[in-house]
Parts: structure tokens; C-alpha cells; sequence
């Protein structure tokens, strides 16, 4: 529905040409285009198998070894455009070949989980990102293409290649997968592999990539499931990327990855371009996925020049050796920066806060992220945390990590009384010495972006214990009209989803009692997807007609007639009418004068 915008855009650049030079030119946008090449990756072998992860405000890029060499290759990005070579962050003979290497942080340690020429998985630890990963365990088998996924509860779960599709099992451990794997439902009925799971509104998501790796028709399908371990059903209309012609074809192995937004999502996926010297010579391609309630597609492939992901409003990663002017200081404590460490506080061994916050404000529908981790030892009272929705000191939110007591609390100050959202235990293991992520996503009152409802997640995602939920403000309802929705992560653990008060306002940090330190903090004004009704769109593509223009009624659209919904919160609820699909999309029926 942007078709006339673009085309209107397309004209004004078209007629600037005629302008007097002296006229400003108009603003290039920023672009990369598919297939992707970077520096010093392997020769005529290329950037097979790309599996990206982001960590404290970089991405980390991971790909397969050269069958004739050990070793395995990193690069990092600010943005997912611009990429530099870190070196092999190992060189143990074990990886000779390595295959799909994938990784993952948790309470200080990297994970890597790799399959040398297809011939079962060891598992490698790091300290860093970019190593150096020492192997860890004996080769314990599961065929190839290992994946692994976190679920709220803190319970581990690999999924792997099996003879009768990828299949999957609990992990007794980062290190250790003992239990018997079983079929999870996700086959392409022939040899199916590169599975990625990851949870969404309550469901669980996967896909995988069936086919041949050399063969054009290598693809990647799609499919849900109410459980980590299935049955997943495919989606209707599988597979969401292929291509067997054209400019990149042979598509498969993807990750999926959170855009530098904080909202966005791309897949990262690799193309064929024919038999190297050994093995297939492929390179990395990345696409936009848009969603529609509880399904997605895939805006490609694309082979033109795309802008680039979108930047969020605003990040610091804490560079340079003094605060900036971008910060406000309150209550005690004595800030500083490190360049190499990010920022820090040292906190007297009282109750009273020590605060650091934005100058800029959200609005009040946004995303933020915060990485936070203690740097003394933990007194009865003392927290360390994220600030969120501040407009004064009478007035904010706060997301606590509590060593002593092992829990995660969410606390709403209003008019200068504080009240105790939700809480919820953290795991057992959880080193509060260590970097965490915490996420928040605040939908405005109202607006539920692409989510569908949310329900209690207090303690671990279940029922609060006794008079938890009193203290939460009925934090299990769905929210009552007028009231925020706030969904809080800790390491991508959800361990809050419920109404609040608060609106937009500053970010920062907070700790009590200890000395904290604090890295990468970003936020973006979309979230749950928001912004995928107003960004590009590649032509020739689908476009649907849910993802219509944000913007004011008589002015982006009019309504012909009033709205109505099928759904207790309806998918984008505004003026125009959308019915619910059998799948879990949504459909809008386009009448003659809307546009």
C-alpha cells in the first residue's frame, strides 16, 4: 500500500536533476545488496552456513570451514552492514571442516556447537566472542547441524538432523545432551536440516532447509508448534524462501537475527554459486521478515541494492573514557567510564539509588536494551538494574537483578510510591558477576503492535506465588483499556508480561548497595514488529495489505466505513477492520476509497 509514496519519491529525485546545483542534493540512503562477500573469507569456499548473533551491541558472524582446513572464522558489525575480520577464533585440529559452527552466550561463557564434516557434534567454550573457543566435550554424535534454544524457564533444548527431519531433546547442561531425541514434525520429506528455533508471543517457531546443498532447489520452510519439542506445523505457505533461477539460487541454512532497531528481523541465509575447489562455494545473503500476527514472510530473495537495517533512536556502547553530555546523573554514587569496560558506578552500601539516565525520551511505545552485571559483593538490600519510562525522580520504572534473593523484580514508581510489578526467580546458576541482557518492550496503552494478547508471566512464566499477584497489580490479566503492556527479558528468558502505568520517558542504569557496570543501551519507538507497516518493500515483491501506511485517519487512509475486530486485541487495532486467518494472520479487506 506504499506503491504511490515510492513512486512519488521516485519523481522528486528524477526532477532534482533539473535543480540548480547550488540546491542541497537529496540524502543517499545507505544500502547493501545480496549475495554478500567479505574479506579474508574462505577461498572458493566462501561464507557457507552463516549463523550471526548479537552480544552487547556487535554482531558476530560465524561460518563453515573449508573441508581442507581447521579452524574457524569471525567477523563483527556494528549494524549488520558493515563487517570487520576478527581472525579464527580457533585453530584447534578438531575443527578441521567444522560445519554450521552456532554460538551462544549464558552467564559468562560462549557456547559453540559445530559438526566437523557432518560427523557429530563437539562443543567448544569461550570467555569472548571472538575467542579463543577451546573444545569442551568428546564428539557425543546427533549428526549435523546442531542449534540450541533457551526457553523462558531457563530449560536448554538441542535440535539436530535426523533421518526423519530435524529432531530435538532437553540438555541437561550447556554441554551435555543425554536425553533420546525424538522427530519434532518438521520434514521436507527427503534429507532435512539447519533447524533455528526461537519463541515469539508464545509460540514456538522453527525453520529448517531441506533438499540438496548443491542442488538450486535448496530451500527453507517454516513451521510453529505450543511446545519447544513439537509437533511443529508447517506453515501453509512453505516454502518462505526459494529461488531455482536467476541471479542467487540454492537458498538455505539460515539464522535469524534482531535488526540494530531493536524490532526488526532478518534471515541470514546463504546462496550456491557452483562447486569450489572442495565442497560448494557459497556466499551469505540477508532479507527482511515481515509479520502478520503469528505468521511471517520473507521480503526475498533480493539480488538489488536494499536500505540498510534500520539504526535505533538511540545506543552508546561506552567507547571513551568519560560520560558525554547524551547523560544525566542523580541520587549517589560516583560515575566513570572505561573505554574497554563500559560505564560504572560505585555505590555506597545503602538502600539509596544511584542513577543514570538519557537526556532523550522515548515515546510511549518503544524497545530498549540494557547489558548490566555487578562488579562487588552483594549485601541483603543491594540491586542492580535498568531504568526505563523516566520523566522525573517521583516518577519511572525499574528492572532489578537481586543477587541475594536469585530474582528479577520489576518495580513502578508513581507520584514518588513505588510498587512491586511482578518478580521472578532467576536460575539457580545465575552470576550476577557476569554480563546480562534485559529487554523491554513497552507497548503503548491502546496499541499491541503485531503481538496477539499477553497473559501472567510472573515467576518464571507461571502462576506468582501466594500474593505475588496482588503486589503485580493483576500483572496476569491482558491489560485493562488505557494501561501499558510491558514484556520484560532477562538473557531472552521472559519473565514479565503484563499492564503498567508508565509511558514513555528516559533509559539509563541504576544500582543499590554494590558497584555495577553497564555496556551497550539502545532503544527504538516500534516494537512487536510496529515498524514493519511503514519500511521498504522490495519490488517485484508482495506487499500485504495489513502492513498498510502508519499515519492519521484522512491522511495515510480513510475509513469508508468503522472498525470492527474478531479478536479480544485486535492485530494493529485502529480505524481500518481486519479479520483473523485459520493460520493465525490476519486479512484486510481493501474498499474503494480507503486509499
Amino acid at each position: 500500500m506504499r506503491f504511490g509514496k515510492w513512486l512519488a519519491i521516485a519523481m522528486l529525485l528524477l526532477s532534482a536533476g533539473a535543480c540548480s546545483s547550488a540546491e542541497p542534493k537529496p540524502e543517499s540512503v545507505r544500502t547493501w545488496s545480496n549475495p554478500v562477500t567479505l574479506p579474508d573469507e574462505w577461498e572458493e569456499y566462501g561464507l557457507g552456513d552463516p549463523f550471526i548473533f548479537a552480544f552487547n551491541g556487535y554482531y558476530y558472524l560465524y561460518v563453515s570451514t573449508r573441508d581442507t582446513d581447521a579452524g574457524i572464522k569471525v567477523w563483527s558489525s556494528p549494524d549488520l552492514v558493515d563487517w570487520t575480520y576478527r581472525g579464527l577464533c580457533t585453530e584447534d585440529p578438531v575443527t578441521t571442516a567444522a560445519y554450521a559452527p552456532e554460538v551462544r552466550y549464558w552467564n559468562g561463557r560462549f557456547y559453540m556447537y559445530t559438526s566437523p564434516a557432518g560427523n557429530g557434534h563437539y562443543v567448544l567454550e569461550s570467555e569472548s566472542p571472538v575467542g579463543p573457543f577451546r573444545v569442551a566435550t568428546d564428539n557425543f554424535g546427533r549428526t549435523i547441524d546442531a542449534s540450541t534454544f533457551v526457553d523462558d524457564d531457563g530449560t536448554w533444548y538441542f535440535y539436530y538432523a535426523g533421518t526423519g527431519g530435524i529432531e530435538a531433546a532437553r540438555m541437561n547442561s550447556p554441554l551435555s545432551v543425554t536425553a533420546p531425541g525424538s522427530p519434532t514434525g518438521a520434514y521436507m520429506d527427503g534429507w532435512t536440516e539447519g533447524p533455528t528455533v526461537f519463541k515469539r508471543n508464545e509460540r514456538y517457531y522453527m525453520t529448517y532447509t531441506g533438499n540438496h546443498v548443491f542442488s538450486n532447489g535448496y530451500r527453507i520452510d517454516a513451521a510453529v508448534s505450543e511446545s519447544p519439542l513439537g509437533p511443529f506445523e508447517p506453515f501453509e505457505g512453505n516454502p518462505v524462501l526459494i529461488r531455482t533461477e536467476g541471479e542467487t539460487v540454492g537458498l538455505g541454512h539460515n539464522s535469524l537475527v534482531t535488526g540494530p532497531d531493536l524490532d526488526s528481523m532478518y534471515m541470514i541465509y546463504h546462496n550456491l554459486e557452483g562447486p569450489g575447489i572442495v565442497g560448494p562455494l557459497r556466499h551469505m545473503n540477508m532479507d527482511r521478515l515481515f509479520w502478520n500476527g503469528e505468521t511471517f514472510t520473507v521480503a526475498g530473495p533480493t539480488d538489488t541494492p536494499q536500505p540498510a537495517p534500520a539504526l535505533p533512536v538511540f545506543a552508546d556502547r561506552f567507547e571513551r573514557d568519560s560520560l558525554g553530555k547524551s547523560w544525566i546523573t542523580s541520587g549517589t554514587g560516583e560515575w566513570s567510564v572505561d573505554p574497554g569496560k563500559g560505564a560504572g558506578v560505585r555505590a555506597p552500601d545503602s538502600p539509596d539509588i544511584a542513577l543514570l539516565r538519557t537526556k532523550s525520551k522515548t515515546e510511549p511505545g518503544y524497545t530498549a536494551e540494557f547489558y548490566v552485571r555487578s562488579e562487588s559483593e552483594a549485601q541483603a538490600e543491594s540491586r542492580v538494574g535498568a531504568v526505563f519510562s523516566y520523566r522525573d525522580e517521583q516518577n519511572y520504572g525499574t528492572v532489578w537483578l537481586i543477587p541475594e534473593s536469585g530474582r528479577m523484580e520489576l518495580t513502578e514508581r508513581s507520584d514518588g510510591r513505588e510498587r512491586l510489578l511482578g518478580s521472578a526467580a532467576l536460575p539457580a546458576d545465575f552470576d550476577y558477576s557476569q554480563w546480562h541482557k534485559i529487554r523491554i518492550e513497552h507497548t503503548a496503552a491502546g496499541s499491541t503492535g503485531n503481538a496477539r494478547g499477553v497473559g501472567n508471566a510472573g515467576n518464571d512464566g507461571r502462576a506468582g506465588k501466594a500474593g505475588e499477584a496482588e503486589k503485580a497489580g493483576d500483572a496476569g490479566s491482558a491489560g485493562s483499556a488505557g494501561s501499558a503492556e510491558i514484556r520484560v527479558y532477562i538473557d531472552e528468558m521472559r519473565k514479565f508480561a503484563g499492564p503498567a502505568s508508565t509511558g514513555g520517558g528516559a533509559i539509563g542504569y541504576a544500582a543499590a548497595g554494590l558497584d555495577g557496570r553497564f555496556g551497550y543501551i539502545a532503544y527504538s519507538n516500534d516494537v512487536n514488529g510496529s515498524s514493519d507497516g511503514r519500511v521498504y518493500r522490495p519490488l517485484p515483491g508482495q506487499v500485504q495489505a495489513v502492513h498498510y501506511e502508519n499515519g492519521k485517519e484522512g491522511k495515510a487512509y480513510h475509513a469508508v466505513s468503522k472498525a470492527t475486530a474478531d479478536g479480544k486485541l485486535p492485530y494493529r487495532p485502529g480505524a481500518l477492520s481486519l479479520k483473523s486467518r485459520e493460520d493465525g494472520g490476519y486479512v484486510l479487506s481493501v474498499q474503494e476509497g480507503i486509499w
